[in-house]
């Protein structure tokens, strides 16, 4: 059985159980807007495992903040085998919503993401969309991507309850830096690998 304790486990940084916050306020405010302002389908472009879904769900939380009557539809296709379904009864409804989330456009037909496309220039209507490479008709929004600080951060919100070297001890063991050769831009990986270190270290809280 999985340890539910170890703050290595899926629950603890799965999309939305850690906000993207590479951004300052002023920064994330600017970004919002600027979200909200597009007129089509915009996409959130990187490799798996950087942070697009992340940032996709706290995008949500401050469009909320920053305009809390706005209508957001939010559509999340990744890893789900009835994705097709979902999107057609989604689809429908996007005439009634002032911006369209969707998580896993990759996940849709060549097809379908034309008519995404098509439909959103139409409608002038804002499609914020996470996708691992950019698709014609599109704009990149923006690009996500791993690097140092990136993984510091996310181990020490991760850690932030344990004691201060525990940080230190992760980031300079073996098994870290075994896994950040093999998995490059994947981090999400990389904090599945660290389960096992973490079962097997002492584990002291501050």
């Amino acid at each position: 059985m999985r340890d539910s304790s170890n703050p290595f486990s899926t629950k603890c940084f799965q999309p939305g159980a850690i906000d993207y916050e590479f951004f300052g306020r002023q920064q994330w405010e600017v970004f919002a807007k600027h979200c909200r302002n597009q007129r089509g389908c915009s996409l959130i472009v990187g490799p798996h495992g950087t942070g697009k879904s992340t940032l996709l769900r706290t995008l949500a939380k401050e469009l909320i903040r920053l305009e809390p009557e706005i209508r957001i539809e939010s559509l999340f296709l990744n890893r789900d085998h009835r994705s097709a379904q979902h999107f057609v009864q989604s689809f429908s409804r996007w005439r009634f919503f002032d911006l369209v989330l969707l998580d896993g456009f990759e996940q849709l037909s060549i097809l379908r993401r034309l008519q995404v496309c098509f439909s959103a220039r139409r409608r002038r209507l804002p499609v914020i969309a996470t996708s691992h490479s950019p698709f014609f008709g599109c704009s990149v929004l923006w690009k996500t991507s791993v690097d140092e600080t990136t993984e510091r951060w996310i181990l020490s919100k991760l850690l932030e309850k344990q004691s201060p070297d525990l940080l230190n001890r992760a980031i300079d063991s073996e098994h870290w830096r075994a896994s950040r050769e093999k998995h490059k831009q994947n981090l999400r990986e990389s904090l599945f690998d660290m389960y096992d270190w973490w079962s097997q270290h002492d584990k002291p809280v501050s």
